[in-house]
Order: C-alpha cells, then sequence, then structure tokens
C-alpha cells in the first residue's frame, strides 16, 4: 500500500501490462491517468482513470500537470511484428518524447519497463545487471537504446529500469509458458531443450505490481537497473509437467538432443536493496496455470 494518493501516468494502458497497471493503482486509492493511442469504447468501466489518447511517437505530447510518476509500459514488442523502424520509432522516439514531456511538467520519477532482449543471445549460466548487453534483433536494440536515452537524462529524470522476463497473469499470452499452454491445449506437440536446467524466465503481473507500487515513494531517487524475474529456479521439466497437467494431457512435450543455452535470472540486487519478494517460481507458474498449491 502506497504511502500517500500520487497521481500516476501508465503509457501503453491498452496493453497487458499496462491494463493490469491501471486497474490496480486505480483500486489503491491513485489518481491514475491512462495513456493510449485509443481510448476503449467502455471508458467509463475504469473508474477513477482518465484517457489520454496520444501516440507517443507521433505529434507533440503534453502530460497532465501535479504529475508524480509515470510507469512506461508503451512499446513495440516482437509480437506486434514490423521492421526495424517500427521498434526504433516506438521505442525510442516513444520514450525520447514521453522523457522530454515529463521534464516539462516537472515529473522526475519514471519506472521504464525494459526487457532480457538487451542480453541478446545469453552466454552465462545467470544474467544479472552486470551482464553484457549484445542484443541481436530490433526489439532488443531499441530497449536499451531507450535504456541509454534515460540514462543520459538522469539527471532531470530518475527512471528506475527494469528488465523484465516473462510476466503471466490473466489475460497474457506471449510469454513462453502461455505459448506452451495454448499449443498443449490445442493438442500439438512441442519442442523443449535442456529438462533438467533451472528456470525463472517468469514474474506473475501482480509481483510486479505490487513491487512497482512500493518503489515510489522508497526507491526512486536516481537513475537504476533491475533484473526482475521470480525466486527459487525449478527444472523446465516440472513446469512443463504443470502445464500439461493444467490443460488435461491433449498435446505432447518432447526434449530434443540439440544443445541449447539455458540460464536463469539474478534477483539478488532486487530484493537487497529494493525490497522485491516475489513468489517463487513454482507459485507463479501454478498460480498463472490456475492450480492449486
Amino acid at each position: 500500500m502506497a504511502n500517500k494518493s500520487s497521481h500516476i501516468l501508465v503509457t501503453g494502458a491498452d496493453g497487458f501490462i499496462g491494463n493490469h497497471a491501471i486497474r490496480f493503482f486505480a483500486e489503491l486509492g491513485h489518481k491514475v491517468t491512462a495513456l493510449s493511442r485509443s481510448v476503449p469504447a467502455s471508458p467509463d468501466q475504469y473508474e477513477s482513470v482518465d484517457w489520454l489518447e496520444s501516440d507517443l511517437s507521433g505529434t507533440a505530447l503534453r502530460l497532465p500537470s501535479e504529475l508524480d510518476f509515470i510507469v512506461h509500459a508503451a512499446g513495440r514488442s516482437p509480437y506486434h511484428g514490423g521492421e526495424e523502424a517500427d521498434f526504433m520509432r516506438d521505442n525510442i522516439e516513444g520514450t525520447l518524447r514521453l522523457a522530454e514531456a515529463a521534464i516539462d511538467v516537472g515529473c522526475q520519477k519514471m519506472i521504464f519497463l525494459s526487457g532480457i532482449s538487451v542480453y541478446g543471445p545469453v552466454l552465462t549460466d545467470c544474467v544479472d545487471e552486470g551482464t553484457t548487453t549484445a542484443p541481436v534483433e530490433s526489439y532488443g536494440h531499441s530497449k536499451l537504446a531507450a535504456e541509454q536515452l534515460l540514462n543520459s537524462s538522469s539527471d532531470r529524470l530518475h527512471s528506475l529500469i527494469l528488465r523484465l522476463p516473462g510476466i503471466v497473469g490473466a489475460g497474457a499470452h506471449s510469454p513462453w509458458i502461455a505459448r506452451c499452454r495454448t499449443a498443449l491445449k490445442q493438442g500439438e506437440t512441442i519442442t523443449a531443450y535442456n529438462p533438467n536446467a533451472p528456470f525463472n524466465n517468469i514474474l506473475h503481473i501482480d509481483d510486479l505490481l505490487i513491487f512497482v507500487e512500493r518503489c515510489f515513494h522508497e526507491y526512486i531517487n536516481k537513475t537504476d537497473v533491475l533484473t526482475l524475474a521470480s525466486r527459487d529456479p525449478v527444472p523446465i521439466i516440472d513446469i512443463l509437467d504443470n502445464v500439461l497437467n493444467a490443460t488435461g494431457k491433449t498435446g505432447a512435450v518432447v526434449f530434443s538432443e540439440n544443445n541449447a543455452k539455458s540460464f536463469t535470472i539474478s534477483i539478488r540486487k532486487a530484493c537487497k536493496e529494493y525490497g522485491f519478494a516475489p513468489m517463487t517460481t513454482m507459485e507463479t507458474v501454478r498460480r498463472f496455470l490456475n492450480l492449486n498449491h
């Protein structure tokens, strides 16, 4: 629970994370401005949420005055598709315009949702904030460039940059586990790798938003980077066994003998310095799959 009611702007309010965020913050009593490219057909269903229709990478952006915090969830993901120019426009130019607009109205605190794609092909057993960034795809390049842009503005805008894993919750469809669930429900056979490798590349939307809300008043006093994930990694085979059970075993899982690099995500810094306290990986999986603990 926040120390006081704040005015929060959420970008990408019509997306998965953004939609969960505006409801979550509004239910806690915050004043919420939801920014998206289009206003929903029934905006009245979102009580105490004001809608701002805008394309971040389009015309000049005017933000509300007396804005306390920004949660920047907007952006083009690989699941949207597009050319390199689309990622550069939506993820870099959009972030630049947002940062400039925030500074113009005197808002000094932003949480930017980045991703582990900034690392590119991971060559280590565990990823953390110090792991070398070497993106090879347009999405990772654009997210890293947006991070660098916010770092260059850190004297005027404090940004907590969160490098996220797959975020799950009601309505999630793009993370690996969600795609596995969909395929297995449809009776398909999926191929996986490294059955005994530890896995924690997942975070529940509730854990993310609880952490974000806590950070508003306690921790955003500088620009910093954090890697987030669930705690207590478990073998990949255990994850897929739960998905199979949740889908009635209509599909099948086969493990390839080809070598593929597996890795975990460190949450040491987030826990030690920022009080991050997520669910375990297995709790996260079972909650997403609606299985009894």
